[in-house]
């Protein structure tokens, strides 16, 4: 039997991205790593992979959503928002900068046929989603990154920056730059 081993400098780069996404979500409860805002799928039955990090392991994290309106909020207003999930973070976490620790919260999970509406789009990914994350009810507290936002964070791994250095990654809205708490996904069919 073959075994393939990970070059250390490789297995040493996934851990310090790891460490540099947890520590961008210092300030709030948490943030959401996977999927990503905008982020395209090929199909609306497509298993979506979720990963939500969490200070806080004793109360589940809920995966919720809803038709979205072509500017990326709940078509129908936030009471039409549905769940998907309700994972409770793993036992063992990691620790952040602050030496405080950070539970992740991963499920793959396709998404209800009625959360997804048709939006005629150009690039032929016409039906849209919201999704939004809450622990213990709330659901502004929660980071998200759009793929520009993942690079940024792929950038900083091995320069010398802040343990909040980060932060200027997150998703926000181009208008006010007030972070934005969810995230707008797309599907071809």
């Amino acid at each position: 039997m073959e075994t393939t081993k990970i070059a250390p400098t490789r297995l040493m780069s996934s851990k310090l991205c790891t460490l540099i996404i947890l520590i961008t979500c210092l300030g709030l409860s948490g943030c959401i790593t996977s999927p990503f805002y905008g982020q395209k799928f090929a199909s609306k039955s497509d298993e979506i992979p979720f990963t939500v990090w969490t200070y806080d392991k004793s109360k589940p994290v809920t995966i919720e959503c809803a038709k979205a309106s072509a500017h990326g909020g709940p078509f129908n207003g936030p009471s039409s928002y549905q769940s998907v999930a309700s994972i409770m973070p793993d036992n063992q976490g990691m620790l952040d900068s602050k030496g405080s620790t950070v539970y992740a919260a991963s499920i793959k999970k396709a998404l209800p046929a009625n959360c997804w509406r048709y939006y005629n789009y150009p690039d032929q990914y016409d039906y849209i989603t919201v999704i939004r994350v809450l622990q213990d009810g709330k659901d502004n507290t929660v980071f998200t990154f759009d793929k520009a936002g993942l690079a940024c964070l792929g950038e900083k791994i091995g320069m010398s920056i802040s343990w909040s250095g980060g932060l200027s990654c997150i998703k926000r809205y181009s208008n006010t730059n007030k972070p934005i708490h969810t995230v707008f996904l797309k599907a071809k069919f």
